[in-house]
């Protein structure tokens, strides 16, 4: 068999690899989905009231940016900024990106400087698409 024809049956068989299903409940789950899937769990245990919101959010910057596992830079920022103790907080029909209480406030503008406002158009459409939480009934 000649190189060219070896190249082309070890590149066949790694896109097969990777496109190979695994059952899971039942459920099928490709492999670069089940990769993604890490990417959607908030990197902090420590704060689980927002935690929800972050993992939304992480998938609809995976979404923005081609949903393509490992190539989203959106998604890394935001975990990024999670993962150093940043949190959500409501601000009006959205939520906004805030320091966390073991985050020091000059590190956070730092960081925001550096990594949440060259993103920011991107990163407010997708705090808009956040789902509210529901208004309390009228007395």
């Amino acid at each position: 068999m000649d190189e060219a024809c070896a190249a082309q049956r070890i590149e066949t068989k790694e896109r097969n690899d990777t496109a190979q299903s695994h059952s899971l409940s039942g459920i099928q789950y490709s492999d670069s989905f089940a990769r993604a899937e890490r990417y959607f769990v908030d990197p902090r245990d420590d704060s689980p009231d927002d935690a929800a919101l972050w993992e939304q959010l992480f998938r609809l910057a995976y979404e923005l940016d081609g949903g393509v596992p490992g190539s989203s830079e959106l998604v890394g920022t935001l975990r990024g900024m999670r993962a150093v103790g940043a949190r959500l907080e409501r601000a009006g029909p959205s939520y906004r990106i805030v320091p966390g209480p073991d985050l020091d406030p000059a590190e956070f503008a730092h960081l925001r400087r550096q990594w949440l406002d060259p993103r920011r158009a991107r990163i407010a459409r997708l705090l808009a698409k956040l789902p509210l939480p529901p208004s309390p009934p009228a007395a």
